[in-house]
């Protein structure tokens, strides 16, 4: 296994929250979640991201608070900082994107994404998310895959995740 970092996406965590892993029905996902970004040094929480998530005040935010995770704060890493200044140029330099669409990942410091690929470019990571297909037709919406890919930042899902570490349910 590399020593390259995997930053998780809250989508990961929100979406098999709602939809494919419930925590009433599987309990064995959450604890080996749990496990991953507790003690797995190669899994990253940035702060943007639990902030993502705590704001949902629901179960997955109890869940969330409960553990204790090592975060990555992200306005207080230089490597990360100088590297998100270089996707804002990079997406500010894209004509396809309107202004208004570029400013809501930007103008927003609570919008996880730009930090995301900020953080993979700067730790030369891996970003785990369900945004896993570049799209490049995309123009209404900033995708991470379409955005990391110019930077060479690989996106992978939680699936692909767990068998990269050889872990299952």
């Amino acid at each position: 296994m590399s020593s390259a970092p995997f930053f998780l996406d809250s989508n990961i965590l929100i979406t098999a929250k709602n939809v494919t892993y419930p925590f009433d029905v599987f309990p064995p996902f959450w604890d080996l979640m749990a496990d991953f970004i507790t003690s797995e040094d190669e899994v990253r929480i940035l702060d943007v991201v639990r902030d993502e998530i705590l704001c949902g005040k629901d179960e997955l935010a109890d869940w969330f608070k409960k553990l204790d995770i090592p975060i990555i704060r992200v306005s207080q890493d230089q490597a990360i900082v100088n590297a998100y200044a270089e996707v804002a140029s990079h997406v500010y330099s894209i004509p396809v994107y309107k202004q208004a669409v570029k400013d809501s990942w930007f103008l927003d410091r609570t919008v996880a994404d730009p930090w995301l690929i900020a953080a993979a470019l700067a730790y030369d990571g891996t970003i785990v998310t369900l945004e896993t297909q570049k799209k490049p037709d995309a123009k209404k919406r900033l995708l991470i895959p379409n955005i990391a890919s110019a930077f060479n930042v690989e996106c992978i899902d939680a699936v692909k995740m767990l068998r990269l570490f050889n872990r299952h349910l």
